[in-house]
């Protein structure tokens, strides 16, 4: 069932992001990628996947409150069960304020960013 939801979503992501809908309240936040990999001297071959999301609910203009999901798993891809060794879920809310603020003239914040967020597995 999680790789099911996997693919929606990876679908979800990739094809928003290549046709242009950045003017939609949904769009990417963290990292979003799917990745193999080996662990130790075994055949012990893993997949780890990444998805964020971010929902700007009041969309009048840059500064706005923002909510953040990002759920991220390993999936023991050498083992017959196939089962998801662990999986990480972070949710959040926070407030984005863009604005360029020059402190010298090598050091300029363009975004702060403040908020909560809840990790669990």
């Amino acid at each position: 069932m999680k790789i099911y939801l996997f693919t929606i979503i990876a679908l979800f992501i990739f094809s928003a992001s290549a046709f242009g809908f950045e003017e939609s309240a949904v769009s990417l936040y963290k990292g979003n990628y799917i990745q193999s990999a080996r662990s130790g001297e075994q055949d012990n071959s893993y997949t780890q996947a990444q998805f964020s999301l971010k929902y700007q609910p009041l969309r009048h203009n840059l500064d706005s409150i923002f909510i953040g999901f990002t759920n991220t798993f390993w999936w023991m891809t050498s083992e017959k069960s196939s089962e998801v060794r662990e999986t990480n879920y972070n949710v959040e809310i926070f407030y984005q304020k863009k604005s360029a603020v020059r402190l010298s003239n090598n050091i300029t914040i363009n975004s702060l960013q403040l908020g909560i967020d809840h990790k669990s597995n």
